[in-house]
């Protein structure tokens, strides 16, 4: 059994159940300074749950989790090599 570590490799929001693959794209995608960036996602008012997704390096595992409806936006920031360095939500 491989336990080496696994590390996040990227993120994913999806409009109701994960299961329908409604993946949402980032509503903006800005370079910060150095090789980071930022993806900005702003959810509407809809009623349907928003749900996370986080995929894992080496790993076919992507653990979901539905977000309370009080969020209205995520911002995930990237560092080089498109790794993920920090998310949050409000």
């Amino acid at each position: 059994m491989d336990t080496s570590p696994r590390f996040l490799q990227g993120i994913t929001f999806f409009d109701d159940d994960p299961k329908k693959n409604a993946s949402i794209a980032p509503t903006s995608d800005t370079a910060l300074s150095g090789h980071e960036r930022i993806a900005r996602w702003r959810f509407r008012s809809s009623g349907v749950p928003i749900w996370l997704g986080c995929r894992y390096e080496g790993t076919g595992i992507v653990l979901t989790r539905q977000l309370p409806a009080s969020y209205k936006e995520c911002r995930l920031v990237y560092g080089p090599g498109e790794v993920v360095k920090k998310i949050s939500c409000d």
